[in-house]
């Protein structure tokens, strides 16, 4: 039964003129693509029953903004609200400062300067009474009390642009945002790699094997890749640690694999190759971020030249 689906985004306007919504529905692959108005509300009729799968996309996010799968109700219209995070957008002017209403400190020094120059009148031998002394001693006291009070106006204690100090704080934390997204790609992508360069490893190492091992053996060790690949996804504290216990099921199946062997086939190119990488991945540490995980794969790369076969055939 056919239904309607309502989505309401909470992005800001500029932000939502360039977001698309695409609906997949679980069940049949059916796929709807559309565009919010700019008030963030989402309105799509004649949708299935059931489960559909929601994702936000912008063009300036290499990530989904949103995805996440939905119910579809069958006999009332189905409303959704659609949290993004709206940090992830900003990009605030730098704050106004008001100028400092320097007229009265002004007046002020005028005053004192008029006062300093009567006083200043006197001639040689002339006696200084005490209201004398008393009238420029107030002159000195007004230029100390006159300094403090600019010196505060014009810059203000602690720093004195705390707009840009803002502003700078704010472009650190949308870079790092950016570092972070940048990094769990290049992550995800290091991850594909090093899977398949262990896969042509395995698949060589099994190419030595005589024709009945290679059968008994090969859905073990393809076995083991797949639960690795179905770690892709995972925080590289996650991915670490399964990549370490199955490097080490890969280096015990591939002792098993080679034993009662003959030296040739036991110490082959090959066979040696996947005991390297299975070595390396071993003692690859247990990263808690995208940038150490990518410097431990690096390290298994250079040593075991994972990776690097020729991606066109001569």
């Amino acid at each position: 039964m056919a239904t309607l689906l309502k989505l309401q985004l909470n992005t800001p306007p500029a932000v939502t003129r360039d977001t698309t919504v695409e609906m997949v529905n679980a069940a049949t692959g059916e796929r709807r693509t559309t565009k919010p108005f700019l008030d963030g509300t989402v309105s799509v009729a004649g949708l299935n029953a059931g489960e559909w799968e929601v994702q936000v996309k912008h063009p300036n996010f290499l990530a989904e903004l949103f995805r996440r799968r939905i119910r579809v109700f069958p006999d009332r219209p189905t409303f959704v609200p659609v949290p993004i995070p709206t940090n992830i957008f900003e990009n605030a002017p730098i704050a106004e400062t008001p100028d400092a209403d320097l007229g009265p400190v002004q007046q002020r020094m005028d005053t004192a300067s008029a006062t300093a120059e009567r006083q200043g009148n006197k001639r040689a031998g002339q006696a200084i009474y005490a209201d004398d002394w008393n009238e420029l001693s107030g002159v000195v006291a007004e230029l100390a009390r006159g300094t403090k009070d600019l010196a505060g106006l014009v810059s203000p204690v602690g720093h004195d642009h705390p707009e840009l100090v803002a502003k700078l704080e704010e472009q650190a934390r949308n870079i790092q945002r950016l570092f972070d997204v940048f990094g769990e790609s290049v992550a995800q992508l290091q991850r594909e790699v090093q899977i398949l360069g262990l896969q042509n490893r395995v698949e060589d190492a099994l190419n030595e094997l005589p024709d009945a091992k290679r059968t008994t053996f090969r859905p073990r060790f393809l076995a083991l890749l797949r639960d690795l690949d179905e770690a892709r996804a995972e925080n590289p504290q996650n991915f670490t640690t399964r990549l370490q216990r199955i490097a080490g099921d890969l280096a015990e199946l591939t002792r098993q694999a080679v034993q009662d062997e003959p030296p040739d086939v036991a110490n082959s190119p090959a066979v040696a190759a996947l005991n390297t990488a299975a070595l390396q991945m071993q003692a690859i540490p247990r990263a808690s971020t995208y940038v150490d995980e990518l410097a431990g794969q690096n390290r298994v790369n250079r040593v075991s030249k994972l990776g690097q076969r020729p991606v066109v055939s001569r």
